[in-house]
């Protein structure tokens, strides 16, 4: 039986569209071979390949294998260069699909009119006998109306011939509802984001015009992995979220950078830096999308021939002043910084490499993988013991405030909190009072909790107890006397605004420097 071949362009999109269509195409009981950035499999059996698409006649030596191989379905990403130099010319393609353009490879192309005529030959009448079209995308609307092939335009707007609703999403994927002219199914993936929403969309639409039934798409989708490098969480037992994704485009990072908004109340710090060697007109544009994030590092993804410094410099100088962006070209430590910048419930974005496990200088490439190096300076953050343990007993707390120590006076305190649901084990619970709560209605719920005593004023028999004429006095000499136990430099921040981002600029900016992990100010 003759393969069925299915082609997919874009700037961005095009290997979770091909994973995903992989997994779809195996959950309808196919043989499928893939080809793409992340590599080449032949019904799961890696393959070598040395661009994102071969050169012809390697591409066609893959052809006979998997021919050879009985596969029944290809999912192939068509790069502009590999358009533009003819490699997939021999290919007659069942489907051709397209995701999206935005600013990338103009050092090749020259300009977005040049590098949009790349991507519309693979949807010309000898090469592709259907498409399936992105019309979020403006080019994608250009696109539709311009091919000669039949197209089934896909998107979340109403005009779309197949049409998306997002029914829930969560860190851990989405759902919808897939429209067609025909029925209406739901589908749920394990990729999170808009954008990737919006790749698994097309994925679907390729799925249905080679004939796959939407309860194979529905299997497919939920049974996907996650993608090399796309979106891919490193875990590692730490309270925060790092994900390392291979956004390398201004649309690419300013959309990752949007899809975990909706997934955290903390901080989103990203890391990320362009190639060299590349598309010098994107960099500024980079910078101004890294820059959405609450605090950016920029850093070097593979410098090649140039400058490391001339190429940070670049994508800096997009960035607007006000917003939290730092320079550290070397990319071990801007992960470092990132990682030690971090606090529960923050997410770090380790941005450009994705999958790739090398880094490219003008001499060597060296063995770096974003995801294991992540992974490594998150063990290394959990690893590393404060300067200086906290440890006091009731006497030394009453001495430092000038209170006076009621009950057992062997416990020992090891931190201390303000908020009656975080005391436990070597807690000392502060009872405040603040505008609308009283912390000294709580004290006995702190003790019950494990803290190890409470500090109160007058009128609270609770024990262990430090008695003191004013806690929020209390707490500012408790303070002075943890920062005396220090002979390091301090620095104080302060003003109406941009106090957490410039507290977060210091910390990433400066070697061995502590932060305060978040602010404060409204915790009583």
């Amino acid at each position: 039986a003759e393969m069925t071949v299915v082609g997919v362009t874009g700037t961005n999109g095009k290997t979770t569209v091909t994973h995903l269509l992989e997994s779809i195409g195996r959950a309808a009981g196919m043989k499928v071979g893939l080809i793409g950035t992340v590599g080449a499999r032949i019904a799961g059996i890696p393959q070598p390949v040395s661009h994102t698409t071969p050169e012809a006649t390697h591409l066609q030596r893959l052809f006979r294998s998997m021919a050879d191989a009985g596969v029944d379905l290809v999912a192939m990403e068509v790069s502009s260069h590999a358009l533009a130099y003819g490699r997939a010319d021999a290919i007659d393609f069942d489907v051709a699909a397209f995701t999206n353009l935005s600013q990338d490879h103009l050092d090749f192309h020259g300009d977005m009119e040049e590098y949009f005529a790349a991507k519309r030959r693979l949807f010309e009448s000898n090469r592709a006998r259907r498409a399936v079209v992105n019309v979020d995308d403006p080019a994608g609307v250009r696109l539709a109306a311009e091919v000669s092939i039949p197209v089934t335009t896909v998107g979340f707007s109403l005009e779309a011939g197949i049409r998306a609703r997002v029914l829930g999403a969560d860190p851990r994927g989405t759902t919808m509802e897939i429209v067609t002219p025909d029925r209406a199914f739901t589908v749920t993936t394990r990729i999170a984001g808009q954008f990737n929403a919006a790749n698994a969309l097309v994925a679907a639409a390729c799925a249905l015009e080679v004939g796959i039934a939407p309860e194979a798409i529905a299997a497919g989708l939920l049974g996907s992995s996650s993608v090399p490098g796309r979106f891919e969480p490193v875990e590692a037992g730490q309270e925060f979220a790092v994900i390392v994704d291979y956004a390398h485009t201004p649309e690419a990072i300013r959309n990752v950078i949007d899809a975990v908004r909706p997934l955290t109340a903390g901080k989103v710090i990203a890391v990320g830096g362009a190639g060299g060697d590349r598309d010098r007109g994107k960099r500024p544009l980079m910078g101004a999308a890294l820059a959405e994030a609450d605090l950016a590092i920029v850093t070097s993804d593979n410098p090649r021939s140039e400058d490391p410094a001339a190429i940070a410099a670049a994508v800096v100088s997009g960035a607007p002043p006000e917003r939290a962006v730092v320079t550290e070209l070397d990319r071990r430590t801007a992960i470092r910084k990132a990682v030690a910048a971090a606090a529960a419930g923050d997410v770090v974005l380790i941005l450009g490499k994705g999958h790739e496990t090398g880094q490219q200088f003008a001499t060597a490439s060296v063995p770096f993988d974003d995801r294991v190096v992540a992974g490594e300076e998150i063990n290394a953050r959990a690893a590393r013991p404060p300067a200086a343990p906290l440890s006091w007993s009731p006497a030394e707390v009453a001495a430092a405030t000038g209170g006076r120590p009621f009950g057992d006076s062997s416990v020992r305190i090891t931190r201390v909190v303000t908020d009656s649901r975080e005391a436990g084990p070597g807690a000392l619970f502060v009872a405040m009072r603040g505008k609308t709560q009283d912390g000294h209605g709580y004290a006995g719920d702190a003790l019950r909790a494990g803290a190890a005593a409470v500090l109160v004023e007058p009128g609270v028999a609770a024990e262990p107890r430090i008695e003191v004429a004013n806690t929020a006095v209390a707490l500012r000499d408790l303070a002075v006397a943890r920062r005396d136990q220090f002979s390091v430099p301090v620095i104080a921040v302060t003003g109406s605004t941009g106090k957490t981002s410039t507290k977060d600029l210091l910390a990433a900016a400066l070697p061995n420097a502590a932060a305060s992990p978040k602010s404060y100010n409204n915790e009583v």
